[in-house]
């Protein structure tokens, strides 16, 4: 039986000889001195088997041994002097090596007697083992011998240099990490700590932070603070992890379920009061004989990265909550490709709820439909606008119409990412229809603007350029429509540029509307025109319209109308005046005749007399009140800022001066505002109504209350002649009278127009309320009045003046 199968079966089976072999040293303590690591006995057995291979090569047969062998040239002893040099320079004693080698060369034999089935013959295999270990053993025994003890000693020395050189090169990598490092023995103490973990401790205490600046990144960490502060790098050394590192302590334990160098445990401190993050790997350290010395644990700082990923995911969130809140609809695609790579269709990848709002398709049902399978079209809608966005990124922007939905759609579509698009939509519907309702809109005020009789003009109020004007403009001002067309409002007004800018702005702004100019015609005529003007919006541009009225002729006959009543007024003034006279010559005579023939006057004489004086003072009542009402509408009003409360206060005076026998309540249940207005006429107007208060009350207690309130805060029952909208302050005064009848209160405010005879509810010539609404209409303002029957009365007049 050839050698051959003892070189197969040991080349065959070295994983076996390696646990073999380790079973042997761990039996007889062996690894107390060396390695438990399996592959650290590879090199071993390989070296081994592969010398027994050669010797099987070389010799053939047993390999016998003579006096004049060279064993350390023997290939089948030479692995045997390199392991023994080699054990040698790291201090291992020869009885130990020796020792060990006879379980080697049992570890082998062994495996013949286990693979004994597989043609090997026994004896012969087991005579080349021994044989063969022989010739190693004393091969590297001559190497050993043949060193003397100065030799092995320097040979120590320079193996130590070695190691030492080694061991150098390996901290100088230990301190160069940028990363942190910290070594801990199995108490969790500090067994080193590379540069950069140290100065998260105290920067100030590194060597050179001196010369170099370095920033102070000290932990402040509670009670640890000041005792970190002063720590150095020999200091630190044997120190508690967790009174040097608290933070790193804290994770640690977590390691042991899965104490693999992939195993990450991210942690955070507090440097200088910035919140700080860092990723914590932990691997333990082993000496040769794979027991455990030490962990050591990496630290990688990830604080940007950890703020990039919270501003990515803010910024996420943001998106999505943009996207989820967004009143558009938005849709998310993917462009879908055939085997070829062309791309053929898209997928819808997300919608947010305007998209179903908008076109009535859920969620569900549009996720992960291609364009051809949500339309139901043999081509996607809109497919080659959205794949040339996908493919080159350049955004598009369209108008659409949906005839399944009858809507119109404003589409913007963007890429986010490459062979990605989104399509964002607003439901443009209502503004599609009020484009064509305001397209009618403009017909008809066309068709109406150039069809009118009445003067029309279109004005750009920014330049007060003419830009259109209709045909009877064109023939009011005696000029053709292009001619118009060049020239400017302020080339017919004759208003200065700054006064007609000034209106021409409340035009604009809606504070005014109605204007009265003189308007230049093309003859040279000036004409005196009304103008209705207001903003008004043409093909996106706003213009003011101005609607013209000649009142040229109105204004003459208001003149002299004007005039007509300025000398009535003067007549009714002198009339007043020379009738007065031969009044009070006839009441004298009447009083003469009284005192000096009352003894020889019968008492029916006397009757006609007192009559006579009765009528002569009626009448000049009359004529007094007539005098009074012409000077109301003839004398200008003089405005000054008027203190209602005072004044009220002092037409009280007078109402209680005239009428003492009166029980009269006056009261006024807010503060009244200071005013503008004619104090003496004012004082009139509620020295008159709190007088008929008074005189047209039957009850004992005659209750009078004087109010103000602001414009549209009341429901005004005005009659038919004054409907229009109240936009001034109101005052009012109420009492609880005999009040009157609705078919009376438009005659009531008509002069010497009474209701009662005239000895009843003291008399009195029926002036008093015309001249009340005179005042109140020179003013500018409004009367009327609310009133129930046996109730009374409740007066309400208006007066334009601004509060102060």
């Amino acid at each position: 039986m050839s050698l051959e199968n003892v070189s197969r079966i040991i080349n065959a089976n070295e994983d076996w000889l390696i646990h073999r072999i380790l079973h042997y040293a761990n039996i007889h303590d062996y690894t107390k001195y060396t390695s438990t690591l399996a592959e650290a006995w590879r090199l071993s057995i390989s070296g081994l088997s592969d010398s027994l291979t050669k010797g099987v090569d070389h010799y053939g047969c047993i390999p016998e041994m003579n006096p004049d062998d060279d064993f350390q040239n023997d290939p089948l002893t030479y692995f045997g002097v390199i392991e023994a040099r080699r054990h040698r320079e790291r201090g291992v004693s020869l009885s130990m090596f020796l020792g060990l080698m006879k379980y080697y060369r049992q570890s082998y034999v062994d495996l013949i007697q286990e693979k004994k089935d597989e043609g090997c013959n026994l004896e012969l295999a087991h005579l080349f083992i021994d044989r063969s270990f022989d010739r190693i053993e004393i091969a590297f025994c001559q190497e050993w011998s043949g060193k003397d003890q100065d030799a092995f000693i320097k040979e120590l020395q320079t193996n130590n240099r070695r190691m030492t050189n080694e061991k150098n090169a390996y901290l100088t990598v230990f301190e160069s990490l940028s990363d942190p490092a910290v070594i801990v023995n199995e108490k969790h103490d500090i067994v080193n700590v590379n540069h950069a973990a140290m100065s998260l401790i105290d920067s100030a205490s590194l060597p050179g932070a001196m010369y170099y600046k370095i920033e102070d990144n000290r932990f402040f960490q509670d009670d640890n603070s000041d005792k970190n502060q002063n720590m150095t790098c020999d200091t630190v050394i044997g120190c508690p992890l967790k009174e040097v590192f608290p933070w790193i302590d804290s994770v640690i334990e977590k390691f042991s379920v899965n104490d693999t160098p992939e195993s990450v445990i991210e942690c955070s401190t507090v440097i200088n009061f910035e919140k700080r993050y860092f990723e914590v790997q932990s691997a333990s350290m082993l000496d040769v004989s794979e027991k455990y010395t030490s962990t050591i644990l990496s630290l990688r700082e990830i604080t940007k990265k950890k703020i990039i990923q919270q501003a990515l995911h803010d910024s996420e969130n943001r998106f999505r909550k943009l996207f989820e809140a967004s009143i558009e609809g938005i849709a998310l695609h993917d462009l879908v490709y055939n085997r070829e790579q062309e791309p053929v269709d898209y997928q819808i990848t997300d919608v947010n709820p305007a998209f179903t709002k908008h076109t009535g398709i859920s969620r569900d049902a549009a996720m992960g439909k291609t364009g051809r399978e949500l339309n139901n079209s043999e081509i996607p809608p809109y497919f080659e606008q959205f794949k040339n966005v996908a493919l080159t990124g350049r955004p598009t922007f369209f108008e659409t119409y949906i005839k399944p939905m009858d809507k119109h759609f404003r589409v913007s579509v963007f890429s986010p990412k490459p062979e990605t698009f989104a399509t964002v939509f607003e439901d443009i519907s209502e503004s599609k229809r009020s484009e064509q309702k305001l397209r009618e809109s403009e017909k008809r005020y066309k068709s109406l603007f150039h069809n009118n009789h009445a003067v029309m003009l279109l004005v750009d109020p920014e330049n007060g350029c003419i830009m259109d004007a209709n045909p009877a403009a064109a023939n009011y001002y005696q000029y053709d429509h292009d001619t118009l067309l060049k020239m400017k409002i302020s080339d017919i007004n004759t208003m200065s540029p700054e006064a007609l800018a000034v209106d021409i702005k409340l035009a604009n702004e809606k504070k005014r509307n109605q204007f009265y100019f003189h308007h230049r015609l093309a003859n040279g005529e000036i004409r005196d025109v009304e103008v209705f003007s207001g903003p008004i919006i043409v093909a996106g541009k706003q213009l003011l319209y101005s609607i013209i009225h000649d009142v040229t002729d109105r204004k003459k006959m208001e003149e002299a109308l004007q005039k007509s009543n300025r000398e009535l007024d003067n007549f009714a003034y002198i009339a007043s005046h020379d009738l007065r006279e031969p009044l009070r010559g006839i009441s004298n005579y009447a009083t003469f005749l009284m005192e000096d023939y009352g003894d020889t006057i019968d008492a029916e004489g006397k009757n006609k007399l007192e009559t006579l004086k009765r009528l002569c003072k009626r009448e000049e009542d009359l004529i007094q009140s007539l005098l009074t009402y012409s000077q109301v509408g003839r004398t200008d009003l003089i405005y000054t800022p008027v203190d209602l409360n005072l004044l009220i206060a002092e037409v009280k005076e007078t109402i209680e001066s005239s009428f003492p026998d009166q029980t009269i309540q006056i009261f006024v249940p807010n503060t009244l505002p200071t005013i503008q207005c004619d104090a003496i006429r004012i004082s009139e107007v509620f020295f008159n109504l709190i007088s008929n208060a008074i005189k047209y009350n039957e009850k004992p207690e005659k209750q009078i209350e004087i109010g103000f309130m602001q414009s549209n805060t009341g429901k005004w029952n005005l009659p038919e002649s004054q409907s229009e909208k109240i936009t001034f302050p109101v005052y009012y005064v109420r009492d609880n009278g005999i009040g009157i009848h609705e078919k009376h209160r438009e005659k009531i405010f008509m002069i010497f127009k009474r209701l009662h005879s005239r000895d009843k509810y003291g008399g009195g010539t029926g002036a008093g309320l015309t001249i009340v609404k005179k005042i109140i209409e020179r003013h500018g303002g409004m009367i009327w009045l609310d009133s129930e029957v046996g109730k009374g009365t409740t007066f309400y007049f208006s007066l334009p003046s601004k509060n102060l």
